[in-house]
């Protein structure tokens, strides 16, 4: 995979995600019961503070009725001796339940971003040190992060899939060594352009920031067609933005074949393309839409008619 392959595949996938992230921000809202707060459709009745907005709390419901029928409190296994015999089933299956145990949260943290938007995913990051059991931890992973090629008729039958994140631009020189980036301030994916001290421009350029605050972009790109994993920065300060190209990914099944440290997380799939996925939000939004406009219509309605007016006995006959 050469560096014009990378550029390109990430700019699909950065224009393929803003084009839906006006309509993802509204499910996160109505999850958060934040459905009148501007950015979604902001006050009731254009703006007008002296009316109510009513924010009922069903989508909230919808999805955390999921989780509860998805996830046990204490998720666990019970394992068997195979059909060949081999291995310490007893061992095996203390040692799965306590990895359970310590990524419950993450999963479930999978499953409702999985559920509020198409698709969510779990990267599993080996650490350096620690304990032999917490070597490798489970993180979650939003959809707009992963890179996916959403031609494939399976998550298995991809010919690449990516990682972007921002890393602290300490640990990136740790990492790839004492070369030259460009720091820039940490942007979330629902308040891109916002946030941004004036101070230090329009732009986001963090060089003058705290070094606390100071990240670089990086593209984590899993070539399974050639058995590559590259490292690419776009804030690095040469004509060259590959970081680090990796020839055998180090990753690997009991055949030997490459895998990605990456789990995918789906609950609707479209049937022509099984990797876009589909919100289960999506489903109730325009009931929540509904309801919310609904509740607030009546709320501001009964107080228009509570009026009360006192005048002298015998004055208003019927």
């Amino acid at each position: 995979m050469k560096e014009y392959d990378i550029t390109y595949l990430c700019d699909e996938h950065e224009e393929f995600w803003d084009s839906q992230r006006a309509e993802l921000e509204r499910y996160k809202n109505v999850y958060e019961c934040r459905f009148w707060e501007e950015g979604s459709y902001g006050m009731l009745y254009g703006g007008n503070n002296s009316q109510m907005s009513i924010q009922t709390s069903e989508g909230y419901g919808y999805i955390e009725s999921f989780i509860a029928s998805l996830f046990a409190k204490n998720p666990a296994v019970v394992l068997k001796k195979g059909l060949k015999n081999k291995g310490d089933a007893e061992k095996a299956q203390e040692v799965a339940n306590n990895f359970l145990l310590q990524c419950r949260q993450e999963i479930e943290n999978s499953a409702r971003l999985a559920l509020i938007y198409p698709m969510s995913f779990i990267k599993l990051v080996p650490q350096p040190e620690g304990d032999i059991y917490n070597r490798v931890i489970p993180v979650s992973v939003a959809p707009w992060d992963i890179i996916l090629d959403r031609d494939a008729p399976r998550f298995d039958k991809q010919r690449f899939i990516g990682h972007k994140y921002q890393m602290p631009i300490e640990e990136a020189k740790d990492k790839f060594g004492a070369k030259k980036f460009t720091a820039e301030s940490k942007e979330h994916y629902f308040k891109v352009g916002y946030g941004i001290d004036p101070e230090y421009g329009d732009g986001p350029d963090a060089t003058a920031h705290s070094e606390y605050s100071q990240y670089v972009s990086i593209i984590e790109m899993y070539d399974l067609v050639n058995d590559e994993l590259i490292f690419y920065c776009p804030h690095i300060q040469r004509e060259n933005k590959i970081l680090q190209r990796t020839k055998f990914i180090p990753f690997r099944d009991s055949t030997g074949k490459p895998v990605v440290p990456i789990v995918s997380l789906y609950f609707n799939r479209i049937p022509s393309q099984p990797l876009l996925g589909y919100s289960a939000m999506k489903r109730v939004y325009d009931q929540l839409y509904e309801v919310n406009t609904i509740r607030s219509f009546m709320a501001n309605s009964v107080r228009k008619s509570s009026s009360q007016y006192l005048v002298k006995a015998g004055v208003l006959d019927e």
